[in-house]
């Protein structure tokens, strides 16, 4: 099955045909702030099956730690995957409800 996802404006957006691994909420105070909530639901795949359908030139980053990047759209600001910052070989992705 493939999962795709964007932004909110829909400059970057991005698929994998990989089965998603390691869902959790992560409620530490960086992932709170970025994603504005009580905590933030991210799952992961592998690099080998993810790649960006368009706007990989709209991911910024933010040096959010000494260990940690965060990606978002440069145009809209929604938390993005980043495929240069992985995590042993997989991609972190933010989840969230199918697009309407």
């Amino acid at each position: 099955m493939t999962v795709r996802g964007s932004c909110l404006c829909s400059a970057v957006a991005w698929e994998t045909d990989t089965p998603l691994e390691f869902m959790h909420h992560c409620h530490c105070g960086r992932c709170r702030k970025a994603h504005g909530a009580s905590y933030a639901t991210v799952a992961m795949c592998d690099v080998g099956g993810f790649g960006f359908l368009r706007g990989r030139e709209h991911v910024a980053r933010y040096a959010s730690s000494s260990e940690s990047q965060r990606a978002f759209c440069d145009r809209c600001g929604s938390v993005v995957p980043d495929d240069r910052h992985l995590w042993n070989g997989r991609v972190l992705l933010a989840t969230g409800p199918p697009p309407m």
